[in-house]
């Protein structure tokens, strides 16, 4: 296929679902002819050969990934922000804007536009109680995080606990070229653009030119790290022509967008603490939230910081290739940073157990017309459930490509999203989201004890630290209540332990 569109992970998993539980239903004693699977899977590789805002192409690991145009990094991330935002997600990146500096400009944009704001604008920091909406049930006051109209401050309370904390983008990474006229390139100036999305090795290669000069830039994800490892080849190299690029972002609070915020330079912080050969670290402050990028080149180059939040890896003449790896964290360690060549490797390994474990659908040999779209549907859904939603938290309804509900996940969700993974015997990815529950479990029992109920109540939408978000419909579902008990039957049913 030469095309390609990013479905919501909802529809995804629900194909998956189709197909897990019609053939779950189904026994077979003898296997008589086995699936022919790297054939299976190669024939639906995605190829991309225009640019088009709503096909960018994602690498990842099911906590990290990482969302590249059609040049193979994020060079065109603005022109993307029109379309499906390139993102740089993980589970572990968040961010909170401060409760106490939650004030002028820092508002959202509806908010300083209130006939009230001048007058909360420097209210106390909020609280949680504020938000409570109480209705009276069996005889008793029970409270309920509500986004309640009782007062403008009570809705400031709640705007601000929904919105945070908000799922961070981690960086952009993009390629800086110049044509020959020392002008930066347009999306116009990449002529013959082909993208191809492997499936079976997990990477992205991508071939263009500028000005008659060929690009190839290769791409992958390490499926044990939150680490992009990177190979560009190019005459463009060797003339100086060509450049790594990271931008750091502040912390976005919104409903739906691609997680980052470059309007704010003085809000953060992008600190270089070390750059030797071969070597940088850069360490993020964003108020009491903190990360660390560590980036690792191969060859000769130039790593330097050329203003607020930018950094420029540059080769030095005498190369026509650059690698370079990236390790996002969220403490600083001594960790090993993988070049190229070994996260290559991780990725065939990994992927190719992937593929040929669990199980797999061949319509190869149906005449039904439909049938090819189909299996089309069902292989590029494996893939992008596994990069999307494999990981130590539930996904989010738009993964791990951009933020929707500003990066928090959906306990309602969690069934349509992993209850595939039984069925397909891959149920070793449902266990680090059902972990969640663990952790969070004390402060979900808090809560249940306020509203004076037995048990334990499960948040509806909600970040890593288990608080539900407040809503005048979410805060009173209970439809997410019985998914943990299913999904552990499903656990048990699988190992028996």
């Amino acid at each position: 296929m030469h095309y390609h569109r990013k479905l919501d992970i909802i529809l995804i998993s629900f194909t998956l679902l189709f197909f897990s539980l019609f053939f779950s239903s189904c026994q077979s004693s003898v296997e008589t002819n086995k699936i022919d699977r790297f054939a299976l899977v190669n024939r639906h590789n995605i190829v991309v050969e225009e640019f088009d805002l709503m096909t960018p192409l994602s690498v990842g690991n099911g906590n990290f990934a990482f969302t590249a145009d059609i040049t193979g990094l994020q060079t065109f991330y603005q022109e993307y922000e029109n379309g499906i935002p390139l993102g740089t997600m993980s589970n572990w990146g968040w961010h909170t804007i401060p409760n106490k500096k939650y004030a002028g400009t820092d508002f959202p944009h509806h908010i300083q536009s209130l006939p009230h704001f001048r007058s909360i604008a420097n209210a106390p920091e909020y609280q949680r109680k504020e938000t409570y909406s109480y209705h009276e049930v069996e005889g008793r006051e029970v409270p309920y995080e509500d986004q309640i109209e009782s007062s403008p401050r009570a809705m400031e309370a709640a705007d601000y606990f929904r919105s945070n904390p908000h799922r961070l983008h981690l960086g952009i990474i993009r390629l800086k070229i110049f044509k020959s006229n020392g002008e930066e390139i347009l999306i116009d100036d990449v002529k013959g653009p082909k993208q191809q999305l492997n499936l079976w090795r997990g990477g992205i290669r991508s071939e263009f030119e500028i000005e008659g000069q060929s690009v190839t830039v290769r791409l992958f994800v390490h499926q044990e790290k939150d680490l992009i490892s990177a190979k560009i080849e190019s005459p463009l190299i060797e003339s100086q022509q060509l450049s790594v690029e990271w931008l750091f972002p502040y912390g976005a609070p919104v409903h739906t967008g691609p997680g980052y915020d470059l309007s704010k330079p003085d809000k953060h912080n992008s600190l270089l603490q070390a750059n030797e050969d071969g070597h940088a670290t850069i360490r993020r402050i964003l108020d009491k939230d903190e990360y660390f990028a560590d980036i690792n080149w191969k060859g000769k180059a130039l790593f330097e910081q050329t203003a607020a939040h930018r950094f420029l890896l540059t080769p030095k003449p005498g190369q026509s290739a650059l690698e370079f790896s990236c390790l996002f964290s969220a403490s600083e360690e001594d960790v090993d940073i993988p070049g190229f060549a070994e996260t290559e490797k991780n990725n065939e390994k990994e992927w190719k157990k992937f593929w040929t474990s669990g199980g797999a659908v061949d319509f190869s040999e149906c005449t039904d017309p439909r049938a090819e779209e189909l299996e089309r549907r069902t292989v590029l859904s494996q893939y992008l459930t596994k990069i999307n939603g494999s990981g130590n938290l539930p996904p989010q309804e738009t993964g791990l490509v951009f933020n929707s509900w500003f990066g928090k996940f959906h306990l309602e969700m969690i069934w349509w999203h992993s209850a595939h993974y039984y069925n397909w015997q891959r149920s070793d990815y449902v266990e680090g989201q059902l972990g969640f529950y663990s952790d969070i479990y004390r402060t979900a029992v808090d809560f249940t004890r306020l509203q004076g109920y037995k048990g334990v109540r499960w948040p509806k939408m909600t970040g890593p630290d288990g608080l539900n978000s407040p809503s005048s419909i979410g805060s009173y579902l209970i439809w997410q209540q019985p998914h943990l008990i299913y999904l552990a039957e499903q656990q048990y049913q699988a190992k028996s332990n």
